[in-house]
C-alpha cells in the first residue's frame, strides 16, 4: 500500500468530510454524485465546522510542509484562474507536472460569505467535482491546501487589494496568489488552460514576472500542451479516468522531458503569432508519429507479400492494433501465417518515442473505459458539470423515455442510492408503462427487472404486479429471474392476489383445458414456495382458499388439477382439511389416502 504524506492525508480527510456531509453517493462506474433534496441546511452548516477545526488543526500545517518538501525535488503544478473543463485542467496539470496543487475555495471562499446557504447547488458540484480526483489522490498526483489567504499575509493583502480594484480578472488574481505562495516558501509551478483571451491578459504579466517557476519558456509550454491537449485527434483523453491518466503519465518518465524538447527546440525567438502557427505545425508532425506505428504493419506486410494478402492484411492493420497480431493474421489462413515471423520481429521491437508509447497507453485506457461503460467519461461529467439535481429532475429525466432499455441505461449512471431514490416516485401508471410497453422489449425489461431487484426488491416486486396489468400476459424473455425470485422469496400479499386474479383472467383457457404453456407452467412452484415456506404463508393459504370457494365448480376443478402440480398429487395437510368441506356428491367415498388432489379435482369435475 502506498504511504501517504501528510498533504495526502490531509486532502483525504477533507475529501471525507465532503462525502458524508453532503451524503454523496457513488455510481457504478465511480462517480460521486449529489441530489439537491439531500443537501440541508444542517448538513452545510455541519461541514462548515468542521471544514473549519481541519482548516486550524495541526493537520493543515503538515500538509504544507509535506508540500514543501516534495517540491524541493519534484515539479508540483498549481492551477490557477477558472476552471469549466475541471477534468482537462487537473489533466493539464498532471502532465506538466508530477503533482497538482489545488486550493480550497469552500472553507475560504464560499462557506465563509453571508449567504452561503443559498449555494447549495455550487457547493454540491464542487464536492463531486473534487470527488472525482479521489483516486488519484490516493495515488499522490493531486493534493488539497488551504487557500493562501488563509495562512498567507502577503497573499490575503493582494486579495483585498485585487478585490478592491474591482476589475481584475480571476486568471490575473489567481497567477498573483500563486507567485504569493511561492514567496512564502512553496515550490509550485503555477499553470492554466491557456485560451486565446487568458494569453492576452496573462502576457504581460509573464514578461514583468520573469520568474523561473513562470518563465517565458513555461509559458509557452503551457500553451503547447493545451493545444495538444484540445486537438480533436487526441479526443481520447477526455475518456480516460483521472487517476488512469495520472499512472500512464508518470510510468512514462521521460514524457514531460520530450514534450518539452519536441515543442519548444522550435519556439525560441519567435513572436506570439509565430509561435501559434508553429505550436500548430509541432501537433501535427506528433500526429503524424501516432499514426506511424499502425502504418508500419502494412508497409512491412506489403514489402513480404504479393498484392492479394497486402490488401487483406493491411485493410485490417487498424482492427490488430491492441490485439494479439499473431491470432489475429491466423484468422486469414496459411499465406498471412508465413507473415508471422515477420510480424512478430517487428512488434518486438515498437517505436521507442515516449510520446508515442505514453498516447497509445492513453487511447487503450480511453477504449477500455468506453468498452465497460455505457455512458462515456465526458457525458457523465457534462451532466457533474450542470449542477445538482433533484430526485424529481431525475424522475423527470427517467419516465421521459419511451422505451425500458434507454430508462434502464439511465438508472445504471446513477448511484445505487439515487437509483432508488428515484425507483421510489414511480406510480403505478409509471410502473404498468415500464413493464407492459414491450414490442421488441422483452429482454430489455427482464434486464431492467433484475437491475431492480438488485436495487430495491419491494420496488421490484412492485414492478411484478403490474406485469399481469398487459393482455400478453406476465412478461416473458429468455431468462426467468423474476419468475425464480417467486418460487424462492416471499412475495406481497398484493402480488399474491394479482397471481391468483390472473389464473382466470390471463390464464383461463389454458386452466380449464388443463394445457399449460410458459409461464403458466412455472407457476406451481410458485404456490409451493408461498403456501409452505413463506413467513406469510398463514395468511395465503386463506387467501387461497377464499379465492377456490368463490369459483364455479369446473373452474374450481381446475383449480385443484393446477395445484396437484404444485403438490405431486397429493395435497398438504392444511389444504385436505379444507377441501373436506366442499360439498362432494353423497355417492362419494373417499377415505383418507385416497384424498388428493388429483381425485378431488376430477370428481368436481363429473359434478360440474
Amino acid at each position: 500500500m502506498m504511504k501517504h504524506d501528510s498533504a495526502t492525508v490531509f486532502t483525504l480527510a477533507y475529501l471525507e468530510l465532503l462525502e458524508r456531509h453532503l451524503n454523496i453517493t457513488w455510481s457504478d462506474d465511480g462517480i460521486p454524485q449529489a441530489v439537491s433534496n439531500w443537501i440541508t441546511d444542517a448538513s452545510i452548516n455541519n461541514l462548515r465546522a468542521d471544514l473549519a477545526a481541519l482548516m486550524t488543526d495541526e493537520r493543515e500545517q503538515a500538509a504544507r510542509q509535506a508540500t514543501t518538501i516534495y517540491g524541493t525535488e519534484h515539479v508540483q503544478t498549481v492551477g490557477f484562474g477558472l476552471a469549466p473543463e475541471f477534468d482537462q485542467f487537473v489533466k493539464l496539470g498532471l502532465i506538466y507536472g508530477e503533482r497538482v496543487v489545488l486550493w480550497d475555495v469552500l472553507h475560504s471562499r464560499i462557506l465563509a460569505g453571508g449567504d452561503y446557504l443559498n449555494r447549495k447547488d455550487l457547493i454540491g458540484q464542487i464536492a463531486c467535482e473534487l470527488l472525482m480526483l479521489k483516486a488519484t489522490v490516493q495515488q499522490g498526483g493531486v493534493v488539497l491546501l488551504a487557500h493562501p489567504i488563509v495562512w498567507s499575509a502577503t497573499a490575503a493583502q493582494i486579495d483585498a487589494e485585487f478585490r478592491e480594484a474591482g476589475s481584475v480578472s480571476a486568471t490575473s488574481l489567481g497567477l498573483a496568489l500563486a507567485f504569493a505562495a511561492i514567496e512564502d516558501g512553496l515550490p509550485l509551478h503555477p499553470y492554466t488552460l491557456l485560451t486565446e483571451r487568458r494569453q492576452s491578459e496573462l502576457r504581460p504579466a509573464v514578461q514583468d514576472a520573469d520568474h523561473a517557476l513562470f518563465s517565458r519558456e513555461n509559458f509557452s509550454f503551457q500553451h503547447c500542451l493545451t493545444s495538444l491537449l484540445r486537438d480533436e485527434r487526441v479526443a481520447f483523453v477526455q475518456d480516460v479516468p483521472t487517476e488512469d491518466f495520472h499512472r500512464i503519465v508518470i510510468e512514462h518518465e521521460e514524457l514531460q522531458r520530450a514534450l518539452r524538447h519536441h515543442f519548444l527546440s522550435g519556439l525560441a525567438g519567435l513572436s506570439p503569432q509565430q509561435q501559434n502557427k508553429e505550436t500548430s505545425a509541432l501537433i501535427q508532425d506528433l500526429a503524424a508519429l501516432f499514426a506511424k506505428r499502425n502504418e508500419a504493419i502494412s508497409t512491412y506486410i506489403a514489402d513480404a507479400v504479393d498484392a492479394t494478402t497486402v490488401f487483406i492484411t493491411a485493410s485490417m492493420a487498424a482492427t490488430v492494433i491492441g490485439q494479439p497480431l499473431i491470432a489475429a493474421l491466423g484468422a486469414l489462413g496459411g499465406p498471412a501465417m508465413a507473415l508471422s515471423t515477420a510480424v512478430r520481429k517487428w512488434a518486438g521491437k515498437p517505436e521507442k518515442n515516449v510520446i508515442i508509447q505514453a498516447f497509445e497507453a492513453l487511447e487503450d485506457s480511453a477504449a477500455e473505459n468506453s468498452a465497460y461503460d455505457p455512458v462515456d467519461v465526458q457525458k457523465r461529467l457534462d451532466i457533474l458539470n450542470a449542477g445538482l439535481q433533484s430526485l424529481n429532475d431525475h424522475y423527470g429525466v427517467f419516465m421521459s423515455f419511451h422505451w425500458t432499455e434507454d430508462r434502464h441505461v439511465y438508472l445504471k449512471s446513477l448511484s445505487p442510492d439515487i437509483a432508488k431514490g428515484v425507483l421510489a416516485l414511480l406510480g403505478p401508471d409509471d410502473l404498468a408503462e415500464i413493464v407492459n410497453q414491450r414490442r421488441h422489449q422483452h429482454d430489455y425489461i427482464g434486464d431492467y427487472l433484475k437491475h431492480v431487484s438488485d436495487l430495491d426488491e419491494a420496488i421490484h416486486w412492485a414492478h411484478l404486479e403490474h406485469a399481469f396489468d398487459s393482455e400478453e400476459g406476465f412478461i416473458i424473455y429468455d431468462g426467468e429471474a423474476h419468475i425464480e425470485a417467486m418460487q424462492s422469496m416471499q412475495i406481497p400479499i398484493s402480488l399474491w392476489q394479482r397471481l391468483l386474479d390472473s389464473l382466470f383472467t390471463l390464464y383461463a383457457d389454458e386452466m380449464r383445458a388443463a394445457d399449460y404453456d410458459y409461464p403458466l407452467m412455472r407457476f406451481p412452484e410458485v404456490f409451493a414456495y408461498q403456501t409452505e415456506h413463506a413467513d406469510d404463508m398463514d395468511e395465503k393459504r386463506i387467501i387461497l382458499l377464499t379465492f377456490a370457494k368463490s369459483l364455479t365448480s369446473e373452474d374450481l376443478a381446475a383449480l385443484m388439477a393446477f395445484l396437484s402440480l404444485a403438490f405431486e398429487g397429493c395435497g398438504p395437510q392444511w389444504l385436505v382439511e379444507t377441501l373436506g368441506e366442499f360439498e362432494l356428491p353423497p355417492s362419494t367415498s373417499i377415505g383418507e389416502e385416497e384424498f388428493t388432489l388429483v381425485r378431488i379435482a376430477a370428481v368436481l369435475a363429473q359434478r360440474a
